[in-house]
């Protein structure tokens, strides 16, 4: 009888136990599992449609990766960009000018006859400052318009009205104090500043360098130039690599820098992940590919990663992913933008290939499944502790338990 008693307990735990490995195993397709994202499994290529969002999916092949539109960055427009040569300086209300007007021989109308009455053969006009109405006065001369003129202007008007007065006159004019021409550079740099042009010419790198240099690396910095009534704006590190974008600074430009930091987001089974460190990361470079992401992120952890599985989230344009193969019936706008997930699988040959051609845009955010054997330990983890609170229980109830 006793051995009957021990069959049917034993009988019993059995059946316990089983209903439990079975619970368990229900848990592995649902989402009573803990997880921090969608694995292989369950992201299937094609266009989905959710109460909550339709989505697309894109499995990452070379054909794929040829129609991906180009990753975009701030650059400045043909309107800045085709005025290519240095501005022409003039002088403008606000300047001070110096003139200095030599004769051929003394007796003239400014240099007095007497010898040894003064040294040299010219005479200096007091230096004068443009006023609003934008004339200079010099006597016997007038008042003659500046704003405007070039210095080598304003000399032939001056020589033109003396000719008839002085001796062989020959009048040269300086910019003392240039206000007009001036560039204000602002926002995040060490130092603001607001400067003259000079005639030679001077560039936005020149600007910035006036103003000690943006606060902030050059990759998170952006250059909007403010002229009359346009703006455009460029990222910095593209200026300092294409001189094209190294454009030309004009009279009453604003050069104002600000901070613009550009993210991608790494989220599952990468090593940065299993330190706790920060699952976002700074777009560091101009081009920056999924390759170089995946090594940012530190790489798949080798024990839980899903390498067949690397999901990365972005929103397309309709009319791309229509290139791709994968068209949305839904999109009435070929430039409405729909969420995508693009599957990169890394156990393939070419894999890595594919994702050192795949350019990461800002605020793409990288998933990288668990593997399925990281899911079943899960379930044993669950039947394990099912098992112990059974056992827990029968030692609890002593031998006369019938469980």
């Amino acid at each position: 009888m006793a051995i009957n008693h021990e069959g049917r307990r034993s009988a019993k735990f059995l059946r316990a136990t089983t209903a439990l490995l079975m619970g368990a195993t229900s848990l592995a397709g649902c989402a009573a599992l803990p997880a921090a994202g969608p694995n292989g499994a369950s992201t299937t290529t094609g266009v989905h449609r959710r109460d909550t969002m339709n989505y697309a999916v894109v499995k990452l092949t070379p054909a794929v990766i040829s129609t991906l539109p180009p990753v975009t960055l701030a650059t400045f427009t043909d309107s800045f960009t085709s005025r290519t040569g240095a501005p022409d300086v003039r002088v403008g209300v606000g300047d001070t000018v110096r003139v200095t007007i030599f004769e051929a021989a003394s007796g003239g109308l400014f240099v007095p006859a007497e010898g040894g009455t003064r040294q040299g053969n010219y005479v200096e006009i007091s230096p004068q400052q443009i006023d609003q109405s934008g004339t200079l006065s010099v006597p016997f001369a007038g008042s003659i318009a500046a704003a405007g003129r070039t210095p080598a202007q304003i000399q032939a008007v001056i020589n033109d009205r003396l000719r008839s007065r002085a001796i062989e006159p020959n009048a040269i004019v300086t910019v003392s104090d240039r206000q007009s021409a001036s560039v204000s550079v602002l926002g995040e740099v060490n130092v603001p500043t607001r400067y003259s042009l000079t005639p030679k010419g001077e560039r936005i790198m020149d600007a910035i360098a006036r103003a000690q240099g943006s606060k902030f690396p050059d990759y998170e910095t952006i250059v909007t130039v403010q002229r009359g009534s346009q703006e455009s704006s460029a990222l910095l590190s593209r200026i300092i690599a294409e001189p094209s974008q190294n454009i030309y600074v004009r009279p009453g430009d604003s050069v104002y820098l600000s901070h613009n930091p550009r993210y991608f987001y790494a989220f599952g089974s990468t090593g940065q992940s299993t330190f706790g460190d920060s699952a976002r990361f700074s777009l560091t470079d101009r081009r920056v590919s999924l390759a170089d992401a995946l090594g940012m992120a530190g790489g798949l952890v080798d024990a839980r990663a899903d390498a067949s599985s690397l999901l990365v989230y972005r929103m397309v344009p309709c009319s791309a992913l229509a290139r791709m193969g994968t068209p949305v019936p839904s999109c009435t706008n070929p430039e409405m933008v729909v969420p995508t997930i693009f599957i990169v699988d890394l156990r393939t040959p070419s894999g890595y290939f594919l994702a050192q051609q795949f350019a990461l845009q800002e605020r793409d955010l990288l998933y990288i499944s668990t593997a399925a054997t990281v899911e079943l330990n899960k379930i044993f983890d669950v039947f394990t502790s099912g098992a112990n609170a059974v056992q827990g229980v029968r030692r609890a109830k002593g031998p006369q338990s019938n469980l």
